[in-house]
């Protein structure tokens, strides 16, 4: 009788835990469903945040900022910059929870940067009438963090002082270099992250005279989906969340010291360098989206220099989405010749009628993507030397990864500045010029540049395999080059001009004066017999040609060789 108890008693256990095992899976799969649905939705957000932050930015240099007009639309930035920052804690959530958040490290100035985070609010402190300093006793230091988190940690925490504050409050930022700030609150509630402890570092304090955080309360702000009501409603109970890991991951502290109807002071104690634990990124991120007056003079200059050269290349811009397609023919048409597609299949037939110089493509379009346009071009020979640049929504690691191994030569995220696809458009123009030039003048630098592009290497390589086997044949043609190489004589024009910046004809005698230069250096040849040897068939043709690329005649190269030997 007691046997039967107790194998009764534990199948009903076994039943029990097995409910239980569901039920948490249960609700895990549901939790994966509803962060991928929001990170879905996220990614949604980016093209129509790039078609106000765009318009925006451009309308907001037509105006002096004593313009009342000036106000509204840096209102606008201002805050669609925020729904950018929220967008991507959203995305930083997901990767929070699938344990790949890292830190991503640039050596930046912290005092610029945290200015540029407190003039955001500027206009919104104006309007509730708000005492609002920035205070710092440094001009300036450069230091390692990560930007977008760190952008995150002040803009969160500067978020809930105007939240939780009365009009007409006080909120400041101090920054403070190996010190600490001296504000404090008689018998205040005090919570702190990380360890305090740490040489070498930066302060930046965050105070407000606002109703302060109770005791109880304290230590749950950092709680996910935790949060307090206010007269401006609640949060997503996430952003202290994240604001504690991101802590974490600089080695950093955050203290927070409150008392009701007092304040509250959050001390971020952050170190001036990084472990090397971290993926290192270059400096040139810009991580305030005004561009200062230096940074718009210096993209003024390199855009007037480059509009003599650039003005008639193409650019062959691919996008589903119609408004943002129009957007950046607008844009870009005042710089470039422009043509549109909608897809990839679209955009493919363009490409092999038109031969743009450059290519922007979306890469979420319907019938063919981005990846599959882009992996489809570099795979064609008579295409694969255009660059191109991938636009997305997109932002992870692993899309980017994706994106450049399909051969992508640039990857810009979604939204993005202006002006920013334009340098990287200009540099791209400027660096296939470079490559074009370097071929004559220094072919060992032209070699290593051409490098990453594989399968149009290879093309050249194999064309002068093809001249050196013929190189005596006075016949040897154009038709004979290309019908060696499987190309029309179109087709190797084109391929030529674009890698080297010689025409076919120019391209085969270039490598007969090549090796003309291998039989003179020896000294064992004759100079008619050298003429006849690389395939001219007048040595007339052959001296004139020979002075032409070397600035010298054959005689005379003969002769400064043998006296430098």
């Amino acid at each position: 009788m007691y046997v039967k108890k107790e194998a009764k008693n534990r199948r009903k256990l076994k039943n029990q835990i097995q409910l239980e095992k569901i039920k948490n899976e249960s609700e895990e799969q549901l939790h994966q469903l509803k962060l991928q649905f929001f990170t879905n939705i996220t990614h949604e957000f980016r093209t129509p945040l790039t078609l106000i932050m765009g318009p925006v930015k451009r309308l907001i240099n037509n105006y002096d900022k004593s313009d009342p007009i000036f106000n509204q639309i840096n209102l606008i930035k201002n805050n669609s910059e925020r729904l950018l920052r929220l967008t991507n804690q959203i995305l930083d959530f997901r990767k929070l929870e699938a344990g790949k958040l890292k830190l991503e490290v640039s050596n930046l100035d912290i005092v610029s940067f945290t200015k540029s985070i407190f003039d955001c609010f500027t206009e919104h402190a104006k309007y509730r009438g708000f005492i609002y300093n920035f205070k710092s006793d440094i001009r300036s230091l450069k230091m390692d963090f990560d930007l977008k988190k760190l952008d995150k940690i002040i803009f969160n925490i500067l978020s809930n002082a105007f939240k939780y504050c009365d009009d007409g409050s006080t909120v400041e930022i101090k920054i403070k270099y190996n010190a600490k700030n001296n504000i404090e609150f008689d018998n205040g509630n005090e919570f702190i992250i990380g360890n305090p402890n740490i040489e070498n570092f930066v302060e930046i304090s965050i105070f407000d005279t606002g109703i302060g955080i109770s005791k109880d309360n304290l230590p749950n702000i950092f709680k996910r989906f935790y949060h307090v009501d206010s007269k401006e409603g609640h949060g997503s109970g996430i952003g202290l969340d994240l604001t504690k890991e991101y802590i974490n991951l600089h080695n950093a502290s955050l203290k927070v010291v409150s008392v009701e109807d007092k304040g509250t002071i959050f001390s971020i104690i952050l170190p001036c360098e990084q472990a090397e634990n971290y993926e290192k990124l270059d400096n040139l991120e810009i991580y305030d989206s005004n561009l200062s007056k230096k940074d718009l003079t210096e993209f003024e200059e390199k855009v007037e220099k480059s509009e003599t050269s650039h003005q008639d290349a193409l650019i062959l811009i691919v996008e589903d989405n119609i408004e943002l397609l129009n957007y950046l023919s607008h844009v870009l048409g005042d710089y470039f010749k422009i043509s549109k597609a909608k897809n990839g299949i679209e955009a493919l037939e363009q490409i092999h009628s038109l031969f743009p110089d450059i290519i922007i493509s979306d890469i979420m379009m319907p019938e063919m993507d981005g990846i599959e346009l882009c992996e489809t071009i570099k795979k064609d020979i008579r295409i694969s030397h255009i660059p191109i640049i991938l636009l997305t929504a997109l932002e992870s690691v692993k899309n980017k990864i994706s994106g450049l191994s399909s051969g992508a030569d640039a990857y810009i995220s979604k939204p993005f500045d202006d002006q920013l696809l334009i340098t990287q458009i200009i540099n791209l123009l400027e660096s296939r010029k470079n490559l074009r030039e370097s071929f004559i003048s220094i072919n060992e630098v032209w070699e290593a540049k051409v490098d990453q592009m594989d399968i149009d290497k290879k093309l050249i390589l194999k064309a002068v395999q093809v001249i050196d086997s013929n190189i005596s044949n006075i016949n040897f043609s154009v038709e004979t080059l290309a019908s060696e190489l499987g190309l029309s004589r179109t087709t190797l024009h084109r391929k030529l001009k674009s890698l080297t910046n010689q025409s076919a004809t120019e391209f085969i005698r270039y490598e007969r004066l090549k090796h003309a230069v291998t039989l003179l250096k020896s000294g064992n040849h004759r100079m008619s017999e050298i003429s006849h040897a690389v395939g001219f068939n007048s040595h007339n043709y052959f001296t004139t040609s020979f002075k032409k690329q070397y600035g010298m005649t054959p005689s005379e190269f003969i002769k400064k060789n043998t006296y430098n030997n």
